[in-house]
């Protein structure tokens, strides 16, 4: 994948997500992908805390929702609380190394 920012990649994951139809399913590529990400730099493993920081920021856009510079909607906030639990549940495998 190429290179992205941490808010690029965190958008990527929110938006395949909220379209998934079956989010567990997705959220274990999402898991898998995230795991194995390295610096684009020097080319090693990001640590536990980047990736935590990646996850964060999936939970605030799908909390807040997220627009375009151009005022578009790209993620509608609303009650996300399945998804935000899936997300927690990467975070909980990632610190457990699992």
């Amino acid at each position: 994948m190429a290179s992205m920012t941490r808010h690029e990649r965190a958008l990527y994951y929110a938006q395949r997500l909220k379209s998934s139809q079956d989010i567990f399913k997705e959220a274990a590529k999402i898991k898998k992908e995230i795991d194995s990400l390295i610096w684009s730099k020097d080319k090693t493993p990001l640590p536990l805390k980047e990736k935590l920081a990646i996850l964060n920021e999936v939970k605030r856009i799908i909390i807040h929702g997220e627009r375009s510079k151009e005022g578009l909607l790209l993620i509608e906030a609303g009650d996300n609380s399945g998804i935000l639990d899936v997300i927690d549940s990467i975070e909980n495998e990632l610190k457990q190394g699992t």
